[in-house]
């Protein structure tokens, strides 16, 4: 656990909007963020993720086959959460 972790968020007020997505992704990538992470529909995160040899967490899909390179970097997918519902525990 890393107590000195925080969490930059930029919106691109789009959901599928390469371009804008890759941008906004190398603005964090040049701010230091070490994971990048999308709630958006294209690859474009990933991509740009690979490119600059940062982690990155896919969203609907795991990105691998637009980033191959990228499956060193890449943390988690939808693909491989588990389907059966979650249960939290208090």
């Amino acid at each position: 656990m890393n107590p000195d972790v925080t969490m930059d968020i930029m919106y691109t007020n789009s959901w599928n909007d390469p371009t804008i997505e890759s941008q906004v992704a190398k603005a964090l990538i040049d701010r230091g963020c070490d994971v990048i992470s999308q709630h958006s529909d294209s690859t474009a995160p990933a991509t740009t993720a690979e490119d600059n040899g940062v982690w990155q967490v896919g969203y609907n899909n795991d990105m691998i086959a637009a980033a191959p390179t990228e499956k060193k970097f890449r943390l988690t997918g939808a693909k491989d959460m588990p389907t059966e519902p979650f249960i939290c525990l208090h």
